[in-house]
């Protein structure tokens, strides 16, 4: 058996606990660190719905470019076809003397829609999306501002 010591060396006053005693606190344990972290999350997210809100809007300026230049094509009808934009004007437009328009009058005044004046894009589908989105975020807004929904203060629902 060990024998019994004695602990005379070690004075009663030679530790005194300060403040160095403490394990120091990481970065990431620290509550700045979670707002610094809070922050950074927040500023991505912001980042990200930028990117897609610029993305967006470059696509939609590129597609409107290219379906003007559709527009401004030129193209010939060979059939009769009445001019809805000009009193129902009958024009005669037959295979020997066909009839040149440009694409944006045939799609408005002519109602035909010949396949060299055809959109060959995704941008009906995409505005069709961003309208059902935005009905969606509009009714979260209101139901939000209302407090309806999810967002009533009630209690308990069961």
């Amino acid at each position: 058996m060990p024998k019994d010591s004695k602990y005379e060396e070690v004075s009663s006053g030679t530790h005194k606990p300060n403040e160095s005693d403490e394990p120091e606190l990481k970065w990431y344990q620290k509550q700045s660190g979670w707002i610094c972290m809070g922050c950074t999350c927040v500023l991505i997210v912001i980042m990200i719905i930028i990117w897609i809100i610029v993305s967006i809007n470059d696509y939609i300026e590129g597609t409107n470019e290219a379906r003007e230049i559709i527009d401004l094509r030129n193209t010939t009808i060979t059939e009769h076809v009445i001019d809805f934009g000009n009193k129902n004007e009958y024009i005669n437009c037959t295979p020997l003397q066909p009839c040149r328009f440009q694409c944006s009058y045939i799609k408005l005044n002519l109602h035909k829609h010949p396949d060299e004046c055809k959109y060959d894009d995704w941008m009906d589908i995409w505005e069709v999306i961003l309208k059902i989105l935005g009905v969606i975020l509009l009714i979260h807004c209101i139901c939000a501002c209302f407090q309806c929904g999810i967002y009533s203060k009630k209690g308990n629902r069961t």
